[in-house]
């Protein structure tokens, strides 16, 4: 196993991985962070803990809490991964219980979150809270992942509202296309594709300026040692020139695309 730099999350995105809701920023060099929804409870009273008024999930003293993450994500069974805490949560008292991510999993994460401390604490929505390496696996994984999204039989006995309950019923949460087509047509996806097709256009586009120049100096320091005949001259030349349209060309129309 190997663990997928930030090079290769991007590279496998829309791929052997899909997020949704993307955003390019919560991928970190080695890992991806994960931000915390408004579906989490109390593992002692078994009731939900988000407050709607600070939008907050509220996790009490020396308690733990079961919170699902905001993201969706799928790999495919040449992907594992695991979880590990982030060291700007850890270092304020909280902890959570480290766990895997199978090959061919999708749907949103159930982390169990630990308050070290004896106080409350306050976690906003949206903050990210546990942060997920992934790995190339040395085969590909034969193994049924039969766990459900978000994991529901983990809080079977839970006092979940109807809008909790409602939560396991999207389609993207069990359902590959349609997880991917809601990824690929969002427009934090479809930014960060243009940027980086836009990217690989200029720095292949500086390449072929480069081998340009080259060859025309080479041309013209071999002419000047070697006196090229009239016939030789124009076939280099003939070269330089469709070299140069053919990359111009070809840029242009990838553009386009």
């Amino acid at each position: 196993m190997s663990v997928l730099s930030d090079v290769d999350i991007k590279q496998e995105l829309g791929k052997k991985i899909l997020i949704f809701p993307f955003n390019e920023q919560k991928i970190r060099g080695g890992s991806i962070n994960l931000s915390a929804s408004s579906m989490a409870w109390d593992i002692k009273t078994k009731k939900s803990i988000y407050n709607s008024s600070s939008k907050a999930i509220i996790i009490p003293k020396l308690g733990t809490a079961l919170i699902q993450t905001e993201e969706i994500i799928h790999v495919t069974n040449a992907i594992a991964g695991t979880f590990h805490s982030k060291v700007g949560i850890v270092s304020q008292g909280l902890g959570h219980i480290s766990t895997t991510l199978d090959p061919g999993w999708i749907g949103n994460l159930l982390i169990a979150v630990h308050n070290h401390t004896d106080e409350d604490f306050e976690l906003p929505i949206g903050d990210t809270f546990v942060t997920l390496t992934l790995y190339y696996v040395n085969s590909k994984s034969e193994f049924i992942n039969n766990n459900k999204h978000g994991r529901p039989d983990v809080l079977i006995k839970f006092d979940l509202s109807k809008e909790e309950k409602h939560f396991f019923d999207d389609d993207s949460r069990t359902q590959v296309n349609v997880l991917k087509k809601n990824m690929l047509e969002s427009k934090s996806f479809i930014d960060f594709n243009t940027v980086r097709k836009n990217n690989w256009y200029s720095n292949n586009y500086a390449i072929s300026i480069y081998i340009f120049i080259i060859a025309i100096v080479v041309y013209m320091i071999l002419n000047r040692i070697l006196f090229f005949s009239k016939e030789i001259n124009q076939t280099c030349l003939t070269v330089i020139a469709t070299y140069t349209v053919t990359m111009v060309t070809n840029f242009i129309l990838a553009r386009r695309k």
